[in-house]
């Protein structure tokens, strides 16, 4: 695949892919005061897997890794509008895990007990106080329920734009440069400036029940 000549010969840093990771990349090497920067995507920001995600952001993992990197993610998603600086669309509304399977029970229980002594504010619930949190959830096969208020869900493509933009507005490099687009047959251009990402039809994400 062929490069439009207007590219660089050569960055200090090369990002592939416009999702919310590489432009969270671009943000933070911006920060830490990196500008030469080119961040590569084959269509609009945003395009890819980020597009298709629900956009649940939770902190019930099942082991320290996972629960770790979803609490400083969490920080920072609830700390967005100050830094960077975007409203995201941030709702945390919780979420509520239905058991069903014994086995599944004694799983959750001992993730809860993990997650909490990570400083996760998680807990078990009955079926009838899983119903009084979600009404409309169906209880009546239910043998427990796992739940985690600070969870709930935000707005992927607000997330790399408000990264992407205060990465440009740190001057960290172009976004997105000239590029050749195999899904366009050659060569084309993008650019971004001034508008956000194009919004994609979401598929319905595993079924929750959140409270209302």
């Amino acid at each position: 695949m062929g490069l439009d000549r207007s590219l660089p010969d050569r960055a200090e840093v090369v990002i592939i892919g416009g999702g919310v990771m590489g432009a969270s990349a671009a943000f933070h090497l911006a920060e830490a005061g990196v500008t030469d920067v080119v961040l590569l995507e084959a269509d609009e920001l945003s395009c890819g897997s980020t597009s298709k995600s629900a956009g649940g952001v939770r902190l019930q993992f099942s082991d320290e890794i996972n629960i770790a990197l979803a609490l400083r993610s969490m920080d920072a998603f609830e700390r967005f509008g100050q830094r960077p600086g975007a409203d995201i669309g941030l709702h945390q509304v919780g979420y509520l895990f239905l058991l069903t399977d014994p086995d599944d029970v004694t799983v959750f229980e001992k993730n809860t007990e993990l997650q909490n002594s990570m400083g996760v504010d998680s807990r078990m619930l009955s079926p009838d106080e899983a119903g009084e949190l979600s009404p409309l959830a169906n209880v009546d096969d239910v043998l427990a329920a796992s739940f985690c208020g600070r969870d709930g869900h935000a707005t992927p493509e607000a997330v790399v734009l408000g990264y992407a933009s205060a990465a440009r507005a740190r001057e960290a490099g172009r976004y997105p440069p000239r590029y050749a687009s195999p899904r366009r047959g050659g060569r084309a251009e993008t650019r971004v400036r001034g508008r956000a990402p194009r919004r994609r039809r979401r598929r319905p994400g595993p079924r929750r029940a959140p409270p209302r």
